[in-house]
């Protein structure tokens, strides 16, 4: 069983499903660090050729940061209740730059999260925040799959 766990959520039931493997793979007792990031806007001025966004309103980003501190708070109080002991941590910023940082800072055992699984136009302008955790990251990663996206296994014939 693993000591210290991270575990990226940004709002989504998808996100959250990481936290019952977590569950399941941290030690009794055990740490688990919970992390969301209010993402930076979207970089126009790469993809479409249009001027970048030049501010972010700092009342907006407060709100954001707030809401997001709520919500964590939320999912920690459930996860102590349990028996282990959760930090949570807000980050401005690239997902996908804050949980390699965070992950490196903390020497966290492993990653703990889901995937959306996009595909096709959407993941070429996207990326993947995973893929791009993969390649980054100096701990292993547990990826909890898009349930809705994996196919049934065939029935098997009974005859």
């Amino acid at each position: 069983m693993l000591n210290h766990l991270l575990v990226p959520l940004d709002g989504s039931q998808l996100a959250e499903q990481a936290l019952d493997y977590a569950r399941e793979i941290v030690k009794p007792g055990g740490r688990i660090t919970l992390l969301s990031v209010v993402d930076l806007p979207f970089p126009t001025q790469v993809v479409f050729d249009m001027p970048p966004v030049q501010t972010i309103d700092p009342a907006t980003l407060e709100q954001h940061r707030d809401l997001t501190k709520r919500y964590l708070q939320g999912k920690a109080a459930s996860l102590a209740s349990a028996g282990f002991v959760v930090d949570t941590i807000v980050e401005l910023g690239y997902p996908e730059e804050a949980i390699v940082s965070i992950a490196r800072k903390y020497a966290v055992d492993a990653i703990v999260m889901s995937t959306h699984g996009r595909t096709g136009l959407n993941r070429m302008l996207m990326g993947s925040v995973t893929n791009r955790v993969l390649n980054d990251t100096p701990c292993p990663v547990f990826v909890v799959p898009n349930a809705k996206r994996q196919k049934a296994a065939p029935a098997q014939n009974a005859s």
